[in-house]
């Protein structure tokens, strides 16, 4: 939808019959389970993206004469809401236990070799992990990269950027360290690698999208 070149329905079918696909292409894989509730998450998601685009497209063709103040406080709100989901996905069902011994032991699971838990998985489920840590934190960079926008001087741009990839940095780290006190949780120091890169390329695609539909132009500024 972002490039104009399908319609909301025609982007909402298509994601739909890839999501089918998908799960069509499971039966044959022996590690795998093929559910109809996955379509119709599919569905759900697909319609929810279809709607963000829309509106985003909207936004694009108002933000000259709106401002972009308000598409700031919506980003930022809409960050804190992203932590709260990305607490819930991975800290899920929080039955932290805070027991010294037990922090210890768990602790030392970060010293593990990269890919350490990965390794010893099926390579199906090693392959679901690493897109489930990247794409569960795309949405985060690109929220942040909403906020920052506006920001002209490529300087303050590249300080933004650092800006962007430190806040997701920490917010990974913080996960992971949450999931030390998490029985069924393993904390991975690789997972931090992975969430990082998830979340600073939510952000370059943002900015790389944004800057393709408004001709660089950041929201706010006047067109000449």
């Amino acid at each position: 939808i972002l490039s104009g070149k399908k319609s909301s329905r025609q982007a909402w079918v298509w994601a739909v019959i890839t999501a089918i696909t998908l799960e069509g292409l499971q039966l044959l894989v022996y590690s795998r389970v093929t559910d109809v509730t996955d379509i119709l998450t599919a569905m759900i998601g697909a319609g929810a993206g279809v709607w963000l685009s829309r509106y985003w497209r909207t936004e694009n063709r108002k933000i000259d004469q709106a401002g972009s103040h308000t598409v700031q406080w919506l980003a930022l709100a809409g960050t804190l809401a992203w932590l709260i989901v990305l607490a819930v996905i991975f800290w899920y069902p929080f039955d932290f236990n805070l027991e010294r011994a037990f922090l210890r032991e768990r602790v030392e699971l970060f010293d593990r070799a990269p890919f350490h838990s990965y390794y010893y998985g099926t390579e199906f489920r090693a392959v679901t992990e690493v897109l489930h840590k990247v794409v569960f934190f795309a949405p985060l960079g690109a929220l942040l990269g909403v906020i920052g926008l506006p920001i002209r001087h490529q300087t303050y741009r590249r300080l933004f950027s650092l800006f962007v990839l430190a806040a997701v940095a920490m917010t990974a780290i913080a996960i992971e360290l949450g999931q030390v006190a998490l029985p069924d949780k393993i904390p991975d120091s690789t997972d931090i690698v992975l969430e990082s890169l998830g979340g600073f390329a939510g952000y370059l695609l943002l900015t790389w999208v944004w800057r393709r539909r408004a001709g660089d132009q950041p929201p706010g500024s006047s067109r000449q």
